[in-house]
C-alpha cells in the first residue's frame, strides 16, 4: 500500500481531491492527471467546491485497498496563501538535483518535494503573484485555478513547512518572467482616502458586478464554500478590496454580517485573534484596491 503525507499547513483547508493517471497521445511521456472526487470515485471538474473533500477523506481514498486513484491533490483558489512553483525535468537519472533548479529550490527556501514523475520537483510557497507569467520551458507557478498533486516525497534539505517567501518569489517570477510581469508585492496602498460611510460603502460594493456574491456573503451564506472559514475569508478579501486595506475597518464591517461568530475572537497565536489573522492574510496579499475615482476592473 502505498503511503502519502502533506505538510500540515495544507491538511487544514477542505480543498483535496484525488486523481487518476491518464493517457495523453500528443504527449505519451507525460502522463495526464484526472482530479477525481474523494467522496465518490467519480472524476469531477476540480474548481466546483461541492467536488471538495478534508484531508483525511482524500487520503482515505488514496489509500484504500484496490483504489481506483493514484494519488492526492490540493486545489489552489484565490482566497488560500499558497503558491505552487513546478520544476519539470530537474532531476536526471541518477536522481541528482539539476543545477538550475537546485538554486531555485534553495533561493525560495519553503517545502519541496519530488513530483510523481519523479523527474520533477514542486515548492510551495506563501505568497502572492503578478497577475501573468506562469509558464516557461519546464517552470510552472499557479496560485489559484489549479489542483497540484501532492506526493509527500519531501525533498531532503528543505524546510519541513511552508514558508512565507514573498520577497523571493518576486524575484523568482522577475527572473523567470520579465520585469514587465512583476509588480510591487506587499500591501500597496489605496490610490485616495475612502471618506464615503459603512451604509455608502456596502451599497457600492452590493452594485459591483460580483455584488450579488458579496450580498450573499454579507448574509451569512457559505453556499459554494467547503467550510464558513472559506466564506469568511472570501469575505474578508472583497471588504479589503473596497476599503483600501484599513484592516479595523474590516473587522468593524464583519462583525456585522451574518458571517460573524465565536471563531472570529477565538485565540490564534502570534495574531491575537483568528479573525486578526483572516484580515492580515487577505491585506497582505492584495495588489489593487477600489478606486473611487474610476470605475475598477476589480470588484
Amino acid at each position: 500500500m502505498t503511503t502519502f503525507t502533506a505538510p500540515d499547513e495544507l491538511k487544514e483547508p477542505d480543498q483535496w481531491v484525488n486523481w487518476l493517471k491518464g493517457y495523453n497521445p500528443r504527449q505519451p511521456d507525460k502522463p495526464t492527471k484526472r482530479p477525481v472526487s474523494a467522496h465518490n470515485g467519480v472524476v469531477v471538474d476540480a474548481h466546483d467546491p461541492r467536488n471538495w473533500a478534508t484531508w483525511e477523506k482524500a487520503l482515505q481514498r488514496a489509500t484504500m485497498p484496490n483504489s481506483n486513484v493514484n494519488g492526492v491533490g490540493f486545489v489552489l483558489t484565490e482566497y488560500d496563501p499558497f503558491v505552487g512553483v513546478d520544476l519539470d525535468n530537474c532531476i536526471d537519472g541518477a536522481g541528482k538535483v539539476k543545477p538550475w533548479a537546485a538554486d531555485i529550490v534553495r533561493n525560495l527556501a519553503s517545502y519541496t518535494e519530488v513530483t510523481p514523475s519523479q523527474h520533477g520537483l514542486r515548492v510551495f510557497v506563501r505568497g502572492s503573484l503578478p497577475p501573468h507569467g506562469r509558464k516557461r520551458g519546464n517552470i510552472e507557478v499557479y496560485s489559484e485555478k489549479r489542483f497540484l498533486t501532492v506526493t509527500g516525497a519531501h525533498l531532503s534539505g528543505t524546510p519541513a513547512t511552508i514558508e512565507t517567501r514573498q520577497a523571493e518569489l518576486t524575484a523568482f517570477h522577475r527572473a523567470i518572467f520579465g520585469e514587465a510581469c512583476a509588480v510591487a508585492q506587499g500591501t500597496p496602498r489605496p490610490a485616495q482616502p475612502l471618506t464615503m460611510d459603512d451604509e455608502s460603502l456596502l451599497n457600492v460594493m452590493f452594485r459591483s458586478r460580483q455584488g450579488y456574491k458579496i450580498k450573499a456573503l454579507w448574509e451569512g451564506s457559505t453556499r459554494g464554500f467547503p467550510s464558513s472559514s472559506e466564506a469568511a475569508l472570501a469575505l474578508c478579501s472583497h471588504l479589503s478590496y473596497y476599503t483600501g486595506g484599513d484592516a479595523e475597518r474590516i473587522d468593524r464591517l464583519f462583525r456585522q454580517s451574518g458571517l460573524h461568530g465565536p471563531k472570529w475572537d477565538r485565540k490564534d497565536g502570534a495574531f491575537g485573534t483568528w479573525g486578526a489573522r483572516t484580515i492580515h492574510r487577505v491585506t497582505s496579499q492584495m495588489t489593487g484596491f477600489y478606486n473611487p475615482t474610476y470605475r475598477s476592473v476589480g470588484g
